[in-house]
């Protein structure tokens, strides 16, 4: 018995720097799409397959430092699924143009930070608290043809602020802190501008429960130009709730830039139904701006079948719908996603 437990004592003793010290992670999102564009007053009209960006791939990993601290770190990329990660082709915008060519082998989030009792600190090239609370998180659909963001449901790159302070993209240069209090979740990013022509930036979130399956959701984003004609602030609230096979996210944002006519809000308003593997989709969202022809609503109906835990297939439409009659779009999508 003795010579067991000797036994068992050295063998942890070895295993325990294997643990503490675990191999990388590797994971990632392959997807493929067949949408069907009608373009008003377009004669280009297309059926096309798609990635839409959710192509990706990456190496995650953290170190146990001993004392309840641990080092960590991610990096990732993004690959296109459907055109075999081509070094360059043709992407579409949302209206279903495809002219733009730009490389796909290239780096989404990349970082390493320290975790601990105190939340989790991160440098790097991150992702913001404005795009993922009350953000990409409330749409499903986030990264397919169907997406509410950029096509009315959520600011992107609208008047004077671009996309990477809204729901879209990553912030380089920037140093980021995660907490917790109680059941409330608190995160502030800091961007050092490194350039002569911007200053630096800040991105705030709150998520606050205030019932069982429900919680309210604050972000704050500033794009700050040394010109007039650019930047600005964005913020937003939203509301989630999630009650049996019924799931409901809310949202309203709202920009004041310092570039002319380049104030917008956004509303959006997603439901789904869970029915057994099967989930029916409905959202609505609608972008105001102080500018002529600047409105523009959106909605979208879709049923996603869940294959496994890690493969689901969809059916859908959007339609978008703007004061610019030449910008209204409607797309019919067939899609595929599986995680690994």
């Amino acid at each position: 018995m003795n010579k067991k437990i000797i036994a068992l004592a050295v063998a942890a003793a070895f295993a325990a720097p294997m643990a503490a010290n675990a191999a990388p992670t590797i994971g990632g999102h392959l997807q493929a799409e067949i949408a069907d564009w009608d373009k008003n007053g377009s004669t280009s009209d297309v059926t096309a397959v798609e990635d839409n960006k959710r192509g990706r791939l990456w190496v995650t990993g953290s170190e146990d430092l001993g004392g309840g601290m641990k080092a960590n770190y991610r990096y990732e990329w993004q690959v296109d699924t459907a055109d075999g990660n081509a070094p360059a082709t043709t992407v579409r915008n949302a209206a279903g143009d495809g002219t733009t060519t730009v490389g796909h082998t290239n780096a989404r989030e990349a970082r390493v930070g320290l975790s601990g009792g105190f939340g989790e600190v991160q440098l790097g090239r991150l992702k913001t608290p404005y795009k993922y609370t009350a953000g990409v998180d409330y749409d499903p659909f986030t990264a397919t043809v169907l997406e509410s963001r950029g096509n009315g449901g959520a600011l992107k790159n609208d008047g004077g602020m671009t996309a990477a302070y809204g729901q879209n993209s990553f912030l380089s240069n920037s140093l980021a802190y995660k907490t917790k209090f109680g059941n409330a979740k608190f995160w502030a990013l800091y961007q050092f501008s490194e350039s002569t022509t911007e200053d630096d930036n800040i991105a705030l979130s709150l998520s606050v429960p205030v019932a069982k399956g429900m919680a309210v959701d604050l972000a704050y984003v500033t794009e700050e130009k040394v010109s007039t004609s650019a930047g600005g602030t964005r913020a937003k609230v939203g509301f989630k709730m999630k009650t049996g096979a019924h799931k409901v996210f809310v949202k309203y944002e709202t920009q004041s830039s310092d570039a002319a006519n380049s104030d917008f809000t956004a509303a959006f308003l997603g439901y789904h139904l869970s029915m057994g593997k099967n989930v029916l989709s409905i959202q609505y969202g609608t972008k105001d701006g102080d500018a002529a022809n600047k409105d523009v609503d959106y909605a979208m109906l879709a049923v996603t079948r869940k294959l496994s835990k890690k493969t689901k297939a969809w059916a859908g439409y959007r339609s978008t719908d703007a004061d610019d009659d030449t910008a209204d779009v409607d797309v019919f999508s067939v899609g595929m996603q599986i995680k690994f």
